[in-house]
This record gives C-alpha cells, sequence and structure tokens, in this order.
C-alpha cells in the first residue's frame, strides 16, 4: 500500500508541476520521459516496472526541484527585502539577517548585524544569544580560537526568553566548533551558564557530564546552523 501511494503521490506531483509555468533551469523533457515510462508500465499491467520505473521518475523530480531550492544568498536577499519593506521590525529581524549573512558567507554583513542586534537587543530568536554566536564563528574563521570562546560565554548571558533556547537549548554551532578545536573547558563553561535558561532539556546535563569526564559529546545531530 505504501508504494502505491508512492507512486501516486508521485505522478500527482508530476502533473501539478505541468500546470505551472516551467523554469528554463528545469529540465522538464528528462522528467517527462521518465514519467512516460511510468504510464507504459501500467498499461502493461507490470508492477515491478511501475514501481522501478515510478521510483526513477521520483528520483529526477526530486533533482529537478533542488535546483529551485533557494540558496543561502538567496534567503539572505529574501530577509533584507522584508526587513526593507517593513522598516519597524528590522530590530526583530536583525538576528536572522547575521545568521542567513554567515551562511551565506557574507562575513562583513554578518558581523555588521550582529553587532546591529547586540546593539539592539530583542527576544526574537534571542538576539544576545544569535549576535554572539554569529560573531563568535567568525572569529574562528579568522584563527581566533580565545576570541570565539569568549563570545561562547557572552552568548550565555541571555535571560532565555526565547521559547527555542528554553525548550530546545542554545543553537551549538559554536560549541561544536570549539570542541573540534579541543577548547572543552570553555564549553563546558558555556553549558553550566545555559542551566540558567535551559530547563527543559535533559541533553544538557548529559553533556555537562561527558565534559567533566574528559570526554567531548557528539553535537553533530544537535541544533545547529553554520
Amino acid at each position: 500500500m505504501k508504494k502505491s501511494f508512492g507512486s501516486l503521490g508521485v505522478l500527482l506531483l508530476a502533473a501539478n508541476a505541468w500546470s505551472q509555468n516551467a523554469k528554463p533551469a528545469i529540465e522538464w523533457d528528462v522528467v517527462e520521459q521518465q514519467l512516460n515510462l511510468v504510464r507504459a508500465a501500467m498499461l502493461n499491467r507490470d508492477i515491478n516496472a511501475t514501481e522501478k520505473a515510478t521510483d526513477l521518475l521520483s528520483k529526477a523530480v526530486y533533482k529537478e526541484w533542488a535546483k529551485s531550492i533557494p540558496t543561502p544568498a538567496d534567503r539572505l536577499q529574501q530577509a533584507e527585502d522584508g526587513a526593507a519593506r517593513i522598516h519597524r521590525s528590522r530590530i526583530l529581524t536583525l538576528p536572522n539577517l547575521a545568521k542567513l549573512a554567515f551562511q551565506a558567507g557574507e562575513f562583513e554583513k554578518a558581523e555588521q548585524y550582529a553587532r546591529q542586534t547586540l546593539a539592539e537587543p530583542s527576544d526574537a530568536m534571542d538576539s544576545i544569544h544569535t549576535g554572539n554566536v554569529v560573531l563568535g564563528l567568525i572569529a574562528l574563521k579568522n584563527d581566533d580560537i580565545a576570541g570565539a570562546g569568549t563570545y561562547l560565554l557572552a552568548a550565555a548571558t541571555t535571560k532565555g526568553k526565547s521559547i527555542i533556547l528554553d525548550r530546545w537549548g542554545p543553537n551549538l554551532a559554536l560549541a561544536r566548533a570549539l570542541l573540534d578545536k579541543g577548547q572543552n573547558d570553555v564549553v563546558l563553561e558555556y553549558f553550566q551558564l545555559c542551566k540558567t535558561f535551559v530547563t527543559k532539556n535533559p541533553k544538557l546535563d548529559d553533556w555537562i557530564a561527558m565534559l567533566k569526564s574528559g570526554r567531548a559529546p557528539d553535537l553533530s545531530n544537535e541544533y545547529l546552523w553554520q
């Protein structure tokens, strides 16, 4: 049943795509060719060939769809455009702009937005935490490990009013990067400070215990952005 539903879902996705304006970058002929193979297999009542052709169609559709995914630079531009249109919300969007600029490799912009959000803090995305994390990641890009550690501890000075911080804990991109540099002591201090505002994430105690025992926790599957 799952495969039948999946086949139908792919066919509906492809059919819906044809009802919209095709983008030049999308190779619709490749998708259409694979769709025709699915139709032919169905007409021949060959379930095995249908399943195989449907799987290939799904991969073809995903490959073309992936071309339309916004890049970090696209997301940054969209966010900047939105902030410009609604000027009064700029303070609220600064943390996100700092994060997106870093992801896009626009490090000068990222530093500018991060410093602005620290100068005009808000609870949105917890600007104190986000601003310091961004500045710390930039410091690491410049091989300033000590500076990055200072920013990491500064990030923990937030009051933690954000629901995300309270429930899921802090963004761990900077902490993870510092662990990779062997900076276990500063990350341990950071996690201990985080207990003042992270109350619903039991993993925090586990990470603290691991660091105290001389082991670095694996943060690769945690809340990260880089």
